[in-house]
């Protein structure tokens, strides 16, 4: 697999997300091999927020707070591993779900580094409750 990713695909993010799918496919079907690499993701995942916390050096006692993004969470099995990898540091921290969709974090990113960084209104404007009716009609 290792020699189909790297070499084969060369990294190439979409082959390796639909790949993800699969395997979530599979574990959702009751694939034990398929559920033990997502339980391993999201460990893997919780070890490197833990990198996160000791590099932005937060203090032992401080809550930190955490959020997920992106297709890899999709799948409940990688979630659940990556809440219980949290919980089971001795810091803490908090899981929050995320407040926008990724497409608006890069576009976020994208004001900042323009020098135009959005107001809290704007924010606040692109920020949408989940299950709530997106521009066009389409449910989030």
């Amino acid at each position: 697999m290792i020699d189909v990713v790297h070499n084969r695909w060369q990294g190439d993010r979409g082959r390796i997300a639909a790949l993800s799918r699969s395997v979530a496919e599979a574990a959702g079907l009751g694939d034990e091999a398929a559920s033990a690499i997502l339980a391993e993701a999201g460990r893997e995942l919780a070890l490197l927020a833990e990198v996160a916390r000791e590099r932005l050096e937060f203090g032992p006692d401080e809550t930190v707070p955490v959020s997920y993004s992106g297709g890899t969470f999709g799948a409940d099995a990688v979630l659940e591993a990556f809440a219980t990898g949290l919980k089971s540091r001795f810091t803490h921290y908090e899981l929050r779900p995320p407040l926008y969709e990724p497409v608006v974090g890069a576009a976020l990113y994208a004001a900042k580094i323009s020098g135009t960084p959005l107001d809290q209104p704007a924010l606040d404007a692109l920020r949408m409750a989940p299950g709530t009716s997106a521009p066009g009609g389409e449910d989030r």
